[in-house]
C-alpha cells in the first residue's frame, strides 16, 4: 500500500514537470515571433517540403510559405539544415502543410511549434524512468531528474520553436533509458526491440545519432555478456547477434542518407560543405577547446540566459541563479564521492549513494558518464572546425546530465525535509517566465508592460489570442505547484526496506525472458 501511494505521488510529479514544461514552453511558442530564432526559417521550409514529399538539398531555396520567413537575409534563402535526416522534418511538416492548404500559415506554423515541444515532453517520462532504475527508494529525485532535463532555461525556449533539437532530445532519452534498463535489469526480448528501435529514431534525427546507434549496439551486446549465464562462445555470438540486429535495423532506415550526404558534400554530417558556404575557418584544434575555460563559460551563460541570438539574460545578478544551482550540483558531487569513500572504508551501506554494487548498474552509471563527455567532444570539436557553441547541441547527453545531477543533489543532508528539490525546481520555471516576459518588452510596443507585450507580441505576430498566452502561464504555474508538492511528499515519506529493494523492478516479472535468458531455467 505504501509503495502504491509513493508511485502515485511520484507519478503526479512526472505529470506536473511535463503540464509545467509545456505550459512554460507553449509561452514561447505563442509569444515569440516567427522566424525571430536564425535557424526556424531553414528548419520550416524544410519541413513544409519533406511533407511534400521532397527531399531538399543543402542548395535548395527555401520556400515563402509562412508569413514573416526572413528571407532578405542571404544566408536564409537556402535550405542548410537539410544535411538532417527527414523524421522530425515529416512530422512536424503535417501541421504547416496543412495550415499553408487550409490558408492558415500561422496556425498551422504554431501548431507545429506546440507539437515540438509536445514531443520533447516525453524525454521527462524516460528520464523519470531512467532515474528509477538507477536510484531506487529515491522518488523524489525521480521527478528532480525529470525537471532538470526539461526545465533548464534553453530546453522550452528552444523546444517552443520549429527546430529539431526538442525532438532529437526526447529520442536520446528514450534511447539511453532502455540502454540503462537492459544493463541494470538484464536483456529482455521486448525492451532490445524497443531499443532497436529508439537507434532507429536517434539515426534518423542528426548526425549524433550515429553514435547513438553505436551505443545502442555495444549495450545491447554487453547486456548479454554480463547477465547470460551460458558459454563464453555462446553469449558472444548472441550479442553480436543482437547488436548486428540493431546496426542492421539502422542501416536499412537511415544509411541511405548518410551514404547520401557522404557523396553529395564529402563527409557524414555536410558540416564541412555548410561551414565552406558560410565562410567559416577553423578556429584551432579540438584539444585546445577541451582544455580552454572559456567555452564552458559560454555554454553556461547561453545556457541560463541566452535568447536566440538576440540578448544575454544572464549576465550581471542574471547570472546568479544558474551559477547557484550549479554550485548545489557541484557540491552534491562532492559529498557523493565522500560518502562513496567512507562507504568503501567502513563497509556499511549509505542509503544516499547510488546502487552500483553489481556490474549492471557500474557499467550504466559509466555510460551516462561517458555519453556526457562523448558529446561535449562532439561540441567542441565542431567549434574548432569552425561552427556556433550553442547549447542545444548538447541536448543528447541532457538526459544523461539530468540523473547524475539528480544523484548529487540526493547526497545533500536533510533529505526528509524534502525542501532541496522544490528549492531547485521552482527557480526553474521562474526563470524561464522572467525571460519570456523580458523578451516580450525587449521586443515589444514601445511603453508597454510585460503582461502587455507578450500578450500582443503573440497577437500580432503569430495571430494567437492572449486567453491562450494567459492560460499557458498558468499551466507552467500549477505544474510547477503539483511538481514541488510531490518532491516534498515523497522526501518526506517513510520508505520500507522492501520497497526500496523492489519498486525498480516492479515489472520485471512481467517482461518476456529473450532467448539468451534460456539457459537459466
Amino acid at each position: 500500500m505504501v509503495r502504491s501511494v509513493l508511485a502515485d505521488r511520484s507519478r503526479l510529479g512526472l505529470l506536473g514537470v511535463v503540464v509545467g514544461f509545456l505550459g512554460l514552453a507553449s509561452v514561447y511558442a505563442f509569444s515569440v515571433p516567427g522566424f525571430t530564432p536564425a535557424d526556424e526559417t531553414s528548419h520550416v521550409g524544410q519541413a513544409y517540403l519533406v511533407a511534400e514529399g521532397k527531399l531538399p538539398t543543402l542548395d535548395t531555396a527555401t520556400p515563402d510559405v509562412v508569413p514573416g520567413m526572413a528571407l532578405y537575409f542571404p544566408t536564409r534563402r537556402r535550405l542548410y539544415t537539410a544535411n538532417h535526416p527527414p523524421l522530425y522534418y515529416a512530422v512536424a511538416g503535417v501541421p504547416i502543410r496543412l495550415g499553408v492548404e487550409a490558408e492558415r500559415p500561422l496556425l498551422g506554423f504554431v501548431a507545429a511549434r506546440v507539437l515540438t515541444a509536445a514531443i520533447a515532453s516525453l524525454a521527462a517520462v524516460a528520464t523519470w524512468r531512467m532515474a528509477s532504475v538507477l536510484l531506487p527508494g529515491r522518488r523524489e529525485l525521480h521527478v528532480l531528474a525529470a525537471a532538470l532535463v526539461l526545465l533548464v532555461p534553453m530546453v522550452p525556449m528552444t523546444a517552443g520553436t520549429v527546430y529539431n533539437d526538442g525532438f532529437g532530445l526526447a529520442g536520446f532519452a528514450v534511447l539511453l533509458a532502455l540502454c540503462v534498463e537492459v544493463l541494470v535489469r538484464g536483456p529482455r526480448t521486448r525492451t532490445l526491440l524497443l531499443l532497436g528501435g529508439a537507434a532507429v529514431v536517434v539515426g534518423l534525427t542528426r548526425t549524433i545519432g550515429l553514435g547513438g546507434v553505436a551505443i545502442a549496439a555495444g549495450v545491447a551486446a554487453t547486456s548479454i555478456l554480463v547477465h547470460h549465464r551460458g558459454a563464453l562462445g555462446r553469449r558472444l555470438l548472441v550479442g553480436g547477434a543482437w547488436a548486428a540486429g540493431v546496426l542492421g535495423a539502422v542501416g536499412l532506415t537511415s544509411g541511405w542518407f548518410w551514404v547520401r550526404n557522404e557523396r553529395r558534400y564529402g563527409d557524414l554530417a555536410g558540416s564541412a560543405y555548410n561551414l565552406e558556404q558560410f565562410g567559416y575557418v577553423r578556429k584551432g584544434s579540438t584539444f585546445e577547446f577541451l582544455t580552454a575555460l572559456d567555452p564552458i563559460l559560454t555554454v553556461h551563460r547561453r545556457t541560463w540566459g541566452r535568447m536566440y541570438d538576440v540578448r544575454d539574460f544572464a549576465t550581471g545578478w542574471g547570472i546568479w541563479p544558474g551559477l547557484l544551482i550549479v554550485a548545489v550540483v557541484l557540491v552534491g558531487a562532492v559529498l557523493l564521492v565522500a560518502r562513496m569513500v567512507r562507504r568503501r572504508a567502513t563497509g556499511l551501506p549509505d542509503p544516499a549513494i547510488p546502487p552500483a554494487t553489481e556490474v549492471g548498474p557500474r557499467l550504466a552509471w559509466l555510460l551516462l558518464g561517458g555519453w556526457w563527455a562523448a558529446v561535449w567532444i562532439s561540441v567542441m570539436s565542431y567549434q574548432a572546425s569552425g561552427g556556433g557553441l550553442h547549447p542545444r547541441y548538447l541536448f543528447p547527453c541532457l538526459p544523461a546530465v539530468a540523473v547524475l545531477a539528480a544523484a548529487a543533489i540526493g547526497a545533500w543532508p536533510g533529505r526528509r525535509r524534502g525542501v532541496l528539490p522544490a528549492l531547485l525546481i521552482a527557480p526553474l520555471v521562474a526563470i524561464g517566465l522572467q525571460h519570456a516576459a523580458r523578451f516580450a518588452d525587449l521586443i515589444g510596443p514601445a511603453g508597454a508592460s510585460w503582461s502587455s507585450a507578450i500578450v500582443e507580441n503573440a497577437y500580432a505576430s503569430n495571430a494567437v489570442a492572449g486567453v491562450f498566452v494567459w492560460s499557458a502561464v498558468l499551466l507552467a504555474v500549477a505544474g510547477t505547484a503539483l511538481a514541488c508538492w510531490s518532491t516534498v511528499s515523497l522526501a518526506r515519506a517513510p520508505v520500507p526496506a522492501e520497497a526500496q529493494q523492489h519498486e525498480a523492478g516492479d515489472d520485471a516479472d512481467e517482461l518476456e525472458p529473450a532467448l539468451v535468458d534460456e539457459e537459466r531455467q
